[in-house]
């Protein structure tokens, strides 16, 4: 709880401090900092509350946000980007352009599934179902009660989905079949797999290899790279939806 403590501003310091005198009725008067008595117990319950709000919100924006605006959304942006790489421009910015453009629709489809697997599992009482009793065969995924107490159900939910990593394609594939209870068709996993390891090279190593080769990032390389994530992004939404 410490480093929690010092990443605070000194308003949200205080903030804290006023929850203290407050939720624990001490006197205003009564100066509180890290060596006071129950300080340390009092920033964990502090904290937690903090992260319950924080979940709750995100419970509340996929709520209002329903799946096919997001999904849509990742459709409308990736059109974009195959449009902006079409357009030649000098070769240096070629290469930069095409780089961020090839990182960018990754991670933008990284972003849409976990958008679309919280707001499907939060508004739709099936897919929840299917979602918790996965997670309860994982030997992986463990919850004790005070995780559960905490963040209630719908939290606990968005907190195990934001913590996973959807640039894998078979983490994809892992969560797609665990909350639709069907198999997710796997036509475009291989070309998805070789897309995911380029983005690496791409945000790790300036577009370089392991054995220091550029990889050739041309506008026709991209835009194949951005019309397969549409069509594994298209297979995602509609083994979630239909």
């Amino acid at each position: 709880m410490d480093d929690y403590v010092k990443s605070m501003s000194l308003m949200e310091y205080e903030e804290m401090r006023q929850w203290m005198h407050q939720a624990f009725d001490i006197p205003n008067n009564q100066v509180l900092n890290k060596d006071s008595d129950g300080w340390h117990a009092m920033v964990e319950m502090y904290h937690d509350m903090k992260n319950a709000e924080d979940y709750e919100a995100s419970v509340e924006w996929y709520k209002e946000h329903p799946y096919e605006e997001i999904y849509d959304n990742l459709q409308s942006n990736l059109a974009e980007l195959k449009e902006l790489v079409s357009k030649d421009k000098t070769p240096f910015f070629n290469v930069m352009l095409h780089r961020m453009a090839y990182a960018h629709a990754v991670t933008l489809f990284e972003a849409m599934v976990g958008d679309l697997l919280k707001s499907l599992a939060l508004t739709d009482s099936v897919l929840l179902a299917n979602l918790v009793n996965g997670l309860s065969s994982d030997k992986t995924k463990k919850f004790d009660l005070k995780e559960i107490a905490t963040h209630g159900v719908n939290g606990l939910i968005v907190k195990v989905l934001s913590e996973e990593l959807y640039h894998n394609p078979l983490t994809v594939l892992k969560y797609v079949d665990m909350v639709s209870g069907k198999k997710m068709p796997k036509t475009h996993i291989p070309k998805m797999i070789a897309i995911t390891s380029i983005r690496h090279d791409v945000a790790h190593r300036n577009g370089k290899t392991v054995d220091d080769v550029y990889h050739d990032l041309n506008s026709v390389f991209v835009i194949d790279a951005i019309e397969t994530i549409e069509l594994f992004s298209k297979d995602v939404f509609l083994t979630l939806t239909s």
